[in-house]
């Protein structure tokens, strides 16, 4: 199994077609095809339906599974060519929950390489469980967490803690230090912050609760309250100020509010020099933060 074998089955997913697929692969469709069928040897079955008078790519059963499979082997052969392919002084490889990349660890790394212009950054977007898997598998260096488990090489190290805020469209009768229960959960937003977000949400919604919408994506948080003022969602003060303010929202505290708490997970006794004076940099700008209550001392 080669990489020129995944990449062209997997461009021909990509693009429905085995010509336009070759074309996209800078080679002919008879090399292309060559390579599908070598992998299919290689596995045992086939990937493809072939007949005649078919002209857009058709998958077996084996290949609607083997999608993910392929993509998951494509990602894991550029993990291997990441380890040595810079300096560890001059690389960080890290990931972070969406709602962090979002708000606050991208202008954090952007401020970071501007003043170390050698070093450079991998950054993933994964879920706290998905990212145990990874550090613990040696793929990343480190993670951004919202959610710890117990590890007994995995280390966790408290970074900040942070409030949760009410962001509630112009025509959500709200006010300050309201309490939860008076808010229409069929309005709401309900992002899974993190487990403590959960059960302070099941107690006073109940677990069987009728939110709106369900999601993690904050770009689209923002894009439908700006277009839907009747909705509102509880977010950490860090991505709710900025949610208000792009969306024209208010901004207000709740008579009872969950905490976010961030953690930094690492393999024990391993953080090279260039990701602890990130770590530095990363609480120096979330200290700046009046709401946010900083719990790493890296002195």
């Amino acid at each position: 199994m080669t990489v020129s074998e995944i990449d062209a089955f997997l461009a021909a997913v990509r693009y429905g077609s085995l010509t336009e697929a070759a074309r996209c692969q800078y080679t002919s469709q008879p090399t292309l095809s060559r390579r599908i069928h070598s992998l299919e040897n290689e596995l045992g079955y086939p990937l493809l339906i072939r007949g005649k008078g078919i002209r857009t790519v058709e998958l077996t059963r084996q290949g609607e599974k083997f999608i993910q499979i392929a993509e998951s082997w494509k990602r894991l052969w550029e993990d291997m060519q990441h380890i040595n392919a810079f300096q560890e002084d001059h690389l960080l490889h890290f990931s972070a929950v969406n709602s962090l990349v979002s708000y606050i660890i991208y202008p954090a790394v952007y401020s970071f390489i501007n003043k170390n212009p050698n070093i450079r950054v991998i950054l993933e977007s994964q879920h706290s469980y998905s990212s145990y898997t990874r550090v613990q598998e040696g793929i990343l260096d480190g993670a951004f967490v919202c959610n710890t488990l117990y590890s007994r090489t995995l280390q966790a190290i408290p970074l900040w803690q942070e409030p949760m805020y009410l962001v509630a469209g112009s025509q959500v009768d709200a006010y300050p230090h309201m309490l939860p229960a008076d808010l229409d959960s069929s309005h709401e937003i309900r992002v899974p912050w993190n487990t403590e977000f959960d059960e302070w949400h099941d107690y006073w919604f109940g677990v069987l609760n009728n939110s709106r919408l369900i999601i993690d994506q904050m770009p689209a948080v923002q894009h439908l309250l700006l277009e839907n003022p009747t909705l509102w969602m509880v977010a950490p003060i860090s991505a709710a100020r900025q949610i208000a303010e792009s969306a024209g929202a208010q901004l207000l505290s709740l008579s009872s509010y969950p905490m976010r708490r961030i953690s930094y997970i690492s393999k024990q006794g391993y953080s090279s020099d260039t990701m602890m004076n990130f770590l530095k940099h990363l609480v120096e700008k979330i200290s700046e933060i009046d709401e946010i209550s900083v719990t790493a001392d890296f002195q």
